[in-house]
């Protein structure tokens, strides 16, 4: 009997499976349904397609497959399904060589935040694939065109997000261009001004000007009432207020509060005077342009306006300014 045709089919099909990141010991025959279909040109070139049958076995999906539907409405159980496939199973060395690197990017970002709507869970995606990919030029790439496709989709908080990963990943030296967002109220940036609405009018802070006067440096709270972290913070600042003020550093709250009574009632048992509303929450443009995924978040402000520590940790805070 001649064996040479089936065992040269297998090692097409072994080929192909490899390229698209897909392990054998993964392809579990009660949850697929496989028809493999080669189209011969030449003798060399070939397609296989791989159908699915199992929503719950993204392994089963080819990266052919996955960008021939990427018009398709999906729900966001196959949005999950699709980006698990898309973190877990593709070889991403090997995809930066192909012609879809840019589109299976592009993709992975447009299910992430148009149809599942987790920033917690695209994070944790993006973590899974950084680790991935341990060229620095691949990496850079790789960042770069996750915020060209989140800036086009004006999904400031999803960059915010990941920014603290891609700057302490070491695999950039470079910000610039589109990896510039990256950098946004990082430490050894300048810090954007703060813009207030009170009592129908803006009150704007510029960086450079908070620490006037008898200041010397600027702390930048960031909060909301009923958050545990940042009601304990608040509880344990008027224990700070002396070593603050014997070091001439300027207190301005900015608050996260849901609205307006809220903040007030918070607000006037705070020990120092410079305390703000953003009425448009977290996601208001003073929270975007500080990049602020996250409550308590404080930073130190020199009197140029340079950021010079960026912490959720009170004892960071404290803990630099003692040393200098």
């Amino acid at each position: 009997m001649n064996f040479s045709k089936p065992y040269k089919r297998f090692n097409k099909i072994a080929i192909t499976l490899l390229l698209s990141g897909i392990s054998f010991s993964s392809l579990k025959a009660q949850n697929l349904k496989v028809n493999t279909h080669f189209a011969e040109q030449n003798n060399e070139n070939f397609h296989q397609t791989i159908k699915i049958d199992s929503l719950q076995d993204s392994k089963s999906m080819s990266i052919d497959q996955l960008l021939s539907e990427t018009k398709k409405n999906y729900t966001k159980a196959e949005a999950e399904k699709a980006v698990s496939f898309i973190g877990d199973e593709i070889d991403w060395q090997t995809l930066y060589n192909s012609g879809n690197w840019s589109k299976v990017i592009t993709f992975w970002v447009n299910l992430h935040s148009s149809k599942i709507n987790d920033v917690f869970a695209f994070t944790d995606d993006f973590e899974k694939i950084s680790k991935k990919i341990t060229d620095p030029a691949q990496y850079a790439d790789f960042a770069r065109k996750t915020a060209f496709a989140l800036t086009r989709q004006n999904r400031a908080h999803y960059i915010n997000s990941i920014a603290p990963h891609v700057r302490d990943s070491g695999k950039i030296k470079d910000f610039n261009g589109v990896l510039a967002v990256y950098m946004q109220a990082a430490p050894g940036t300048y810090a954007p001004e703060l813009i207030f609405k009170v009592h129908d009018n803006n009150v704007v802070l510029k960086s450079k000007e908070m620490a006037n006067g008898n200041f010397s440096q600027t702390m930048l709270l960031f909060y909301a009432s009923g958050c545990g972290p940042c009601e304990h913070l608040l509880m344990q600042m008027p224990d700070y207020m002396n070593d603050l003020k014997n070091k001439r550093i300027r207190i301005i709250s900015v608050s996260a509060d849901p609205d307006e009574y809220t903040f007030e009632n918070k607000a006037k048992d705070l020990p120092w005077e410079d305390k703000f509303w953003d009425y448009e929450n977290i996601k208001g443009e003073n929270f975007q342009k500080y990049a602020i995924t996250g409550t308590p978040t404080i930073f130190l402000l020199d009197n140029t306006g340079k950021i010079l520590v960026r912490t959720s940790s009170i004892d960071e805070f404290l803990d630099y300014i003692n040393k200098k």
